[in-house]
């Protein structure tokens, strides 16, 4: 008896701290427990036995198809003295059982079971051995502190067979701390189902960060709900780490989600120029029970290369015009200089910009050449169909390109100075336009043609077909505006703002490109484009130049005509011309004249003396909105900003849009103000008789 006395006292010093989470079963899974406790026997066994106690080493499997479902087995010893003092009449016995029976969960830390089951008993008592069948039933109650340990109690009822009477019947309590084996190498069991990748187009690496690349199906396939939820995808070599693509505070047993997938690339994706495969790495983490899982899957996904692009956004191509491009500064900035040194003011500064840049791009070669590998007007109208498109300064380089190479361009040289543009589509072909600026009354009365311009809310666009590079900006542009009539009343022409479009595809950066492009030379710039300036401008006036000096001649009050004349002459820049007009009918008190006298000495800066042409002119016929804005300007360089507080005032209940457009007028002298007026000091209101 000594040697199973000593087995006893190790078993139950184990089981005291070694019970097995009957709560943490997962389905398919084995856990192996000891557990101590004490037996008081019932019945007739009472009157020759008395407590005892022992420790049973079983194991509990949970079925796959039902984790509720626990099976057992279990070898059990037991020690039961008797009343006799004598050591020879103290029973032990050995059993072996199996049972079933379910375990319930009520919460995460709480969980119940209870079995039923049946097996044989071996018993040595008086120093004779014998054996009986016996069925049995049990119950409990788990509390889980930590993933690896907790605390549990329970009981059950033994009932031993022998005839006449029952050998042996018994209740057994235990109650004892518990580590949960195998739990810290517990594998995840979160299911990553139905992984998908769309195509990556490095173009477009910014997009991503919130816009899908991806998605995936999520399912909890844990015995219970699970926690802190969170889905990363990580693209090694293009991500400096995992973007989390989404959080869950819980999910319950069984649960499935839809995650969309996002990613954060770094600039070097732009590397790529041949398109490649990588792996992609899908991470879930979460918490069950305590403890932090994590899972990870890798699927393939393939990334196009930096010029790769589908037409399903005709928005998309604002992503390749990237006017912050040192190489498409440094061109545009040269051109624009130019241009504002022009003695030649026609029509406004968009205007003339955009016609120098079109004249330096042909001056530098830049032609039309269509991709017999990736036409547009065949891959725009498949919007699947993988396009190739330049960046402004690989066009710049290679001076060459489709019509949407040029397009971008050319909108990309316009963004690099100020100058808001547009992409315009029509069935199979792209082309520019570009904002004037002004609002389009102005415009209906500048320019000869207002039908070629296009109006949009309160935007004037003027359409330029780039694409006829070399026969000039005035034709690009009376045929970009003809491909638009013929298409906008079908419902068939778009405009897409590139600063709209760059909130959905902001632009990236192309660098290592382009690095010492020679440009044209600069006077011969100058000389062609002083020619495309007077062509427009003879084209523009000549017929009405004609006319109105016919009517001159032939009037006996003149001064309406001229001042009318030499409003013409004013808007076209030929301020010379326009000045003895003025001055002719001014002589006869012709007000509208003196205002825009005073308007010709404000554009030579000339405050003071324009100053006392505009008061002269408010004088004789007060509350004009010309002459109050004339007024407020030179009062504004002069720096009298009570003074032109009043006249603002006036000129809000005269002209309020006039107000409007004006109004840094009223922040004195601050940066934003002063920035403002520098900019505006070409802008004045020509005054025409009423």
């Amino acid at each position: 008896m000594e040697p199973i006395r000593k087995i006893v006292i190790q078993l139950f010093l184990i089981g005291m701290i070694c019970v097995s989470p009957l709560s943490g079963q997962d389905g398919g899974k084995l856990s192996l427990l000891v557990t101590p406790g004490i037996n008081l026997p019932v019945g007739t066994p009472t009157e020759m036995f008395t407590l005892g106690g022992g420790a049973e080493l079983s194991g509990i499997f949970s079925m796959p198809f039902a984790p509720w479902l626990g099976t057992k087995g279990s070898l059990d010893y037991s020690f039961v003295p008797t009343a006799s003092q004598e050591a020879t009449n103290n029973l032990s016995l050995l059993t072996f059982s199996a049972g079933a029976g379910p375990v319930i969960e009520a919460a995460p830390w709480l969980s119940f079971y209870a079995f039923g089951s049946g097996g044989y008993g071996l018993g040595i008592y008086k120093g004779e051995t014998g054996g009986s069948a016996y069925i049995g039933a049990e119950a409990g109650v788990s509390f889980i502190l930590s993933p690896s340990f907790g605390i549990g109690a329970g009981g059950g009822y033994r009932h031993y067979f022998s005839k006449p009477t029952p050998f042996y019947q018994g209740i057994n309590v235990h109650l004892g701390s518990f580590i949960r084996f195998g739990q810290g190498g517990k594998k995840p069991n979160i299911e990553m189902i139905d992984i998908r990748f769309d195509p990556v187009f490095p173009v477009f690496y910014k997009h991503y960060d919130n816009h899908t690349l991806g998605s995936i199906t999520l399912q909890n396939s844990e015995s219970g709900p699970i926690e802190d939820v969170k889905v990363s995808l990580y693209i090694q070599q293009y991500m400096d780490g995992p973007k989390q693509c989404a959080l869950f505070e819980t999910m319950g047993k069984n649960e499935t989600r839809e995650v969309p997938l996002y990613a954060l690339f770094a600039d070097n994706v732009l590397s790529i120029t041949e398109g490649t495969k990588v792996a992609a790495e899908v991470i879930s983490e979460y918490t069950f029970r305590g403890k932090e899982l994590t899972k990870k899957e890798t699927q393939t996904v393939r990334l196009y290369d930096r010029n790769a692009m589908t037409w399903d956004d005709d928005r998309k191509a604002a992503a390749f015009c990237t006017a912050k491009d040192p190489e498409i500064l440094r061109f545009s900035k040269n051109v624009a200089g130019l241009v504002r040194d022009h003695q030649s003011k026609a029509v406004n500064l968009n205007f003339r910009i955009a016609m120098g840049l079109f004249e330096g791009l042909k001056l530098h070669g830049v032609n039309y050449v269509i991709d017999p590998q990736t036409p547009y007007s065949d891959f725009s109208a498949d919007a699947a169909v993988v396009d190739y498109l330049q960046f402004p300064v690989q066009t710049l380089e290679y001076k060459a390109g489709d019509c949407d190479d040029l397009s971008i361009l050319y909108t990309a040289l316009l963004e690099s100075t100020g100058i808001e543009t547009a992409f315009i589509t029509v069935p199979g072909h792209i082309f520019a336009a570009f904002s004037l600026g002004i609002p389009p009354a102005e415009a209906k009365k500048l320019f000869k043609n207002p039908g070629d311009l296009i109006y949009r809310d309160d935007t004037v666009w003027l359409p330029v077909e780039i694409t006829l590079m070399q026969q000039g900006f005035l034709k690009a542009w009376e045929t970009g505006a003809r491909e638009w009539r013929e298409h906008d009343p079908e419902g068939k022409a778009a405009l897409f703002p590139v600063h709209e479009a760059w909130t959905e595809y902001e632009p990236v950066g192309l660098t290592g490109a382009g690095s010492g492009i020679a440009f044209p030379d600069q006077e011969i710039v100058m000389a062609e484009y002083t020619r495309a300036v007077n062509r427009f401008v003879e084209r523009e006036i000549a017929g009405e130049v004609e006319a109105l000096e016919s009517k001159i001649a032939e009037s006996r009050e003149p001064a309406r005509l001229q001042n009318k004349l030499g409003v013409l002459y004013a808007r076209y820049g030929l301020l010379d011309k326009a000045e003895g007009l003025f001055e002719a009918a001014a002589k006869n008190q012709h007000v509208p004249a003196m205002i825009n006298i005073g308007n010709l000495l404000y554009l030579k800066e000339d405050y003071t003396s324009a100053l006392k042409y505009y008061e002269q002119a408010d004088d004789l016929r007060p509350g004009r909105p010309a002459a109050l804005i004339g007024l407020a300007k030179v009062n504004y360089e002069l720096e009298n900003f009570g003074t032109v507080k009043r006249i603002y005032e006036e000129i809000q209940r005269k002209d309020p849009d006039a107000a409007v457009r004006f109004s840094y007028l009223t922040a004195g002298a601050d940066d934003t103000a002063r920035a403002s007026a520098v900019m505006d000091r070409e802008t004045v209101r020509w005054a025409e008789e009423e």
